[in-house]
């Protein structure tokens, strides 16, 4: 298994998508979102939460690449 480099510009990219499109899970009693996006061929998960408002900690991210063959 290979890691794949998420950067802080697609981290930044994820939240925003999720916090301007609501599509994002919230984790009850944490104050914890957890976000996602398709970029480049990978789909990117960022958990965060929010500090004041406009103010995000990003606690953990991770991304899975994969494709889909036919035949």
């Amino acid at each position: 298994m290979k890691d794949i480099k998420i950067t802080n510009d697609e981290m930044i990219e994820v939240i925003e998508f999720a916090e301007s499109e609501g599509k994002k899970l919230y984790k009850k009693g944490e104050n914890r979102f957890l976000g996602k996006k398709e970029i480049d061929e990978r789909t990117v998960y960022v958990e965060y939460s929010t500090k004041d408002g406009d103010i995000f900690e990003v606690h953990a991210t991770w991304a899975l690449r994969f494709s889909i063959m036919e035949d």
